[in-house]
């Protein structure tokens, strides 16, 4: 795994602490671009989200074994998103 990019030797690492998955994703799709565009160095993120399972391509609605709701009601938020695996839970440590 590359850790620096040898053309800056720069390296940005963020420590973000907690945050919502959707303001991540959002973050890091944001970081791609301007990286892809030269515009960053390389840059590592590091946090933690709240309690969330998120649903890629591949997911389907049986891979949660109870209700959405259920899940809601107790504080875990549900994502669809356009990664490719399946039903992945994402949470704090």
């Amino acid at each position: 795994m590359r850790l620096v990019n040898r053309a800056t030797d720069e390296l940005w690492v963020c420590h973000l602490g907690t945050i919502p998955y959707r303001d991540a994703l959002a973050m890091q799709e944001d970081i791609r671009a301007r990286r892809q565009a030269g515009e960053l160095p390389d840059v590592l993120l590091l946090l933690e989200h709240p309690p969330v399972y998120t649903r890629g391509r591949r997911s389907h609605d049986g891979e949660l074994t109870l209700d959405d709701d259920f899940y809601r009601a107790e504080g875990i938020e549900i994502v669809p998103t356009r990664r490719g695996g399946r039903v992945t839970y994402h949470g704090p440590g």
